[in-house]
């Protein structure tokens, strides 16, 4: 059962490994190391998750099965646009139409 579970704080260092695990098992093919853990460092760090949060994203933990499978970040200037900041899953959840699921229940 998929569940989107709301991101507190204390959830960011969830968000953290889940990060690291998904960006070294997906994109250092593709970028290498060196881009990969700038991009962690920088952008995916707890104190850039953080001050992302500040700035009004909401961050959600995706549940399938009560297994922490993946987050989104989202983010409303208004109450009728809805901007997608971050949408990641893990590997072995892709192609199981979890992803579907996910965007169903954003909107």
């Amino acid at each position: 059962m998929l569940v989107l579970k709301p991101a507190t704080e204390k959830k960011f260092s969830t968000i953290e490994k889940l990060d690291h695990i998904i960006w070294h098992k997906r994109y250092v093919s593709i970028i290498g190391i060196e881009q990969v853990n700038y991009m962690l460092g920088n952008l995916y760090s707890l104190q850039a998750l953080q001050k992302q949060a500040d700035e009004g994203q909401q961050f959600y933990l995706i549940m399938n099965d009560e297994q922490e499978c993946g987050f989104v970040s989202i983010s409303s200037s208004d109450n009728k646009n809805l901007m997608l900041h971050k949408f990641y899953i893990l590997t072995e959840k892709q192609n199981t139409g979890l992803g579907t699921l996910v965007f169903k229940k954003i909107i």
